[in-house]
């Protein structure tokens, strides 16, 4: 039997518009003592929400800054849950986006939605309604996005992650590229990378895995998000090459060669920094495969 969310959610939400000032917004959150408030555009829609670490993070880059309009510092990608939903649907969201807080939404006549409430966490955490595997996955994929966040505030994003409504684009843009410069058919060069990118953000720290997903299409980013986290040591050099050969029937050297020409591409498209960043964190015989697709790149 489903579990109702009503005796989860907070009723008294906190609403400021979003030309509401960084400081007066900090001031409200300190007198009602609240971690958030919902952010409403000039017709009275929602628009994102403003949590303390949003205004903190601004604060801090930016001290001389108090009155910037919360509608830009404002976390704008909102995942919501209706009023009608269960406790497991909303766990299953929490869980699936790496989120904390939950606006709860009532859908009104003429399309407009209203923000009755907010589920949260820590308050599931306190009624041990959250499996610790299911929070475990909540928190990993919270810090991977806060890193993501991170390497995008440093200007770092890639071209092709800065829009959601250009996600399918963006993907096939990348994977195109791929395809055309590894010289494979592109289904198999889908496939091949986005096996590569797995092993990758599995054999690695969150920071690292951050910092690789920040360099690739939404859509990619949040496939990789659904892996289990690492460092995994059991993902070797070998492993890849011979789960290759197998997933692809390839005898080895075939699959070393196809591997070389995806890592070496993979080079030319990421940022040096990052890609830098991210082998730093990975084992030797990684760091020689990298050598070996450029130095393969550089005789090609």
């Amino acid at each position: 039997m489903s579990t109702s969310i009503e005796p989860f959610i907070h009723t008294k939400v906190v609403v400021l518009r979003s030309e509401t000032s960084a400081q007066q917004a900090a001031r409200v959150m300190c007198e009602r003592g609240i971690g958030c408030v919902i952010v409403t555009g000039n017709e009275g829609e929602i628009s994102g929400i403003l949590t303390d670490r949003d205004l903190t993070c601004n604060l801090l880059a930016n001290p001389g800054d108090l009155d910037v309009p919360i509608g830009d510092i404002m976390t704008r990608t909102l995942v919501t849950a209706d009023e009608s939903a269960d406790l497991e649907q909303v766990i299953r969201i929490m869980d699936r986006e790496g989120i904390r807080r939950i606006p709860v939404i009532r859908n009104m006549r003429g399309g407009r939605q209203k923000c009755v409430g907010l589920i949260t966490l820590d308050d599931l955490i306190a009624s041990e309604m959250v499996d610790i595997s299911s929070l475990g996955r909540i928190v990993r994929k919270q810090l991977v996005r806060r890193g993501l966040r991170l390497v995008e505030r440093k200007g770092i994003e890639a071209v092709w992650s800065r829009s959601a409504a250009h996600m399918d684009q963006s993907y096939h843009h990348f994977m195109n590229a791929m395809a055309e410069k590894t010289d494979l058919e592109k289904e198999l060069c889908i496939q091949i990378t986005r096996f590569l990118l797995g092993c990758l953000v599995q054999r690695i720290h969150y920071s690292g895995a951050a910092h690789l997903m920040a360099q690739l299409p939404r859509r990619l980013q949040e496939d990789l998000f659904s892996l289990p986290p690492g460092p995994d040591r059991s993902i070797t050099v070998s492993s890849v090459v011979n789960e290759t050969m197998v997933r692809f029937q390839m005898d080895e050297p075939m699959a070393r060669s196809v591997l070389l020409r995806v890592l070496s591409v993979l080079g030319q498209i990421l940022d040096p920094g990052q890609l830098e960043h991210v082998k730093a964190q990975l084992p030797e015989e990684f760091r020689e495969l990298f050598a070996q697709s450029e130095k393969a790149q550089r005789a090609a």
